[in-house]
């Protein structure tokens, strides 16, 4: 390296990919409550209401068993650069809500892509399977 110059790593897309993507079950916790902070503060820089917690995040995983509440595909954490279909994003059922407590479910960055901003009653014509579902995840939080 010639004097006066900076060293800076460079990785190609698919080595960064297969870094990104190398972690084990004992960062998981970590991994999720960053997927969390990065994407409530983005929220919170667009104007919408956040009330939720890592914790509360943290038991939609346990309660979804880890798959998306649309699909049933299993999510993929990850933090850094790439995505892929799979990852994990944070879904307002009823977008005006905002991030509140019993309005948040976890799903692919597909199924979120294709579900949009629909309101309840577009989805109860558009996508009827998952209107059933976000019908039954009301009544079970309704009653927990």
């Amino acid at each position: 390296m010639r004097p006066g110059t900076t060293y800076r790593r460079h990785w190609c897309v698919g080595c960064e990919t297969l870094r990104v993507r190398r972690y084990t079950e004992a960062n998981f916790e970590h991994l999720l409550r960053h997927k969390f902070s990065m994407s409530m503060a983005q929220a919170k820089r667009l104007g919408n209401t956040v009330s939720i917690t890592p914790e509360y995040v943290e038991s939609l995983w346990h309660r979804q068993k880890g798959l998306c509440f649309y699909t049933d595909v299993p999510l993929v954490v990850q933090s850094g650069r790439g995505s892929c279909r799979e990852s994990l994003s944070f879904d307002k059922i009823v977008p005006q809500f905002g991030y509140v407590s019993g309005n948040v479910v976890l799903c692919t960055r597909k199924a979120n892509a294709v579900k949009q901003d629909l309101t309840l009653d577009e989805m109860r014509l558009w996508l009827p399977d998952w209107y059933s579902r976000v019908v039954v995840f009301k009544e079970l939080d309704i009653s927990s």
